[in-house]
């Protein structure tokens, strides 16, 4: 099964920033949904796992959900439930979803499937979710279980196998069911044994490298990354503050709230337009992260 979310990728992947600027849509391909920044792990590549997340913790409301939906309906703009947190702790993540849906749009969730039962897996294939990735680290109980405290490796992958099978007994064709990893010191050997395995309960296995994702306050970039985000995609954060960057955990690259503009007005404002200019300029190191991204 291939992903829902493949076109719209590669419309947010072609080119360079030069292009991109060029080609800039009126409104974003995709829009990032937080429904909260509060996770139920300690991982420790991740800000909120290690504490760097200093920003508030909350839920987001269902004006501001709804707000948001409607204004991407406008357009037909699919959203991710990813970010900073865990969508699954939401209590009404999957009557979000379903607003969604009704809307006609395409929705994804990332999740570290830590609070999947029969129940969510129930709930996952009743609200036509579109598409799911269920995050790893490593690729045995003992990578996986240093890096994400407070998770499970052998019962994760039994959910996932459980959903996948009963995705398939029903002839569903949602949700699309991605797995991640990202690896340290794994062999080939190991890395092969797990994609081999879960090539058999997912439609995509995708496998990258753990020391990509930290210590970024140790990297200069010098040339400016060709950049998916402020020329494709926003990131709403719970509370309705939207800012430019998907790797903005602490609000430094905001471009302002749902509370009184609309992502349309965020989108082509002046904030976000200079943003895109620094980075056609290569003056991406006047930004708070622009100078250390490796995208």
């Amino acid at each position: 099964m291939n992903s829902p979310f493949k076109k719209v990728w590669k419309k947010i992947n072609a080119g360079d920033n030069q292009e991109k600027m060029w080609n800039k849509p009126e409104f974003p391909h995709i829009v990032d949904v937080e429904l909260t920044n509060r996770c139920n792990l300690r991982c420790k590549m991740c800000p909120t796992g290690t504490g760097e997340h200093t920003r508030r913790c909350g839920f987001m409301g269902y004006p501001t959900f709804s707000k948001l939906v409607m204004e991407c309906a406008k357009h037909q703009t699919p959203i991710r439930l990813v970010r900073w947190g865990e969508p699954m702790l939401h209590p009404d993540c999957f009557r979000f979803i379903r607003f969604a849906k009704s809307q006609g749009l395409a929705v994804h969730m990332n999740t570290n499937g830590t609070l999947m039962d029969d129940e969510v897996v129930r709930e996952i294939l009743l609200s036509r979710l579109d598409s799911i990735k269920f995050s790893f680290q490593g690729v045995d109980s003992e990578g996986y279980e240093q890096w994400r405290q407070g998770g499970n490796f052998v019962s994760l992958c039994g959910w996932i196998k459980h959903l996948y099978v009963q995705r398939n007994r029903t002839r569903g064709r949602h949700p699309h069911i991605q797995v991640g990893t990202t690896v340290t010191s794994e062999t080939d050997l190991a890395i092969d044994a797990f994609r081999k395995s879960m090539e058999k309960v997912s439609d995509l296995v995708t496998i990258g490298k753990t020391e990509e994702i930290i210590r970024p306050q140790e990297r200069t970039n010098p040339t400016a990354p060709t950049c998916p985000e402020v020329f494709g995609r926003l990131s709403v954060n719970w509370d309705g503050t939207v800012t430019a960057c998907c790797r903005d955990f602490n609000n430094l690259m905001m471009l302002g709230s749902l509370r009184s503009e609309t992502l349309t007005e965020m989108w082509n404002g002046a904030q976000l337009q200079h943003i895109r200019k620094c980075l056609l300029n290569n003056t991406h190191s006047t930004l708070p992260l622009c100078g250390k991204c490796f995208l």
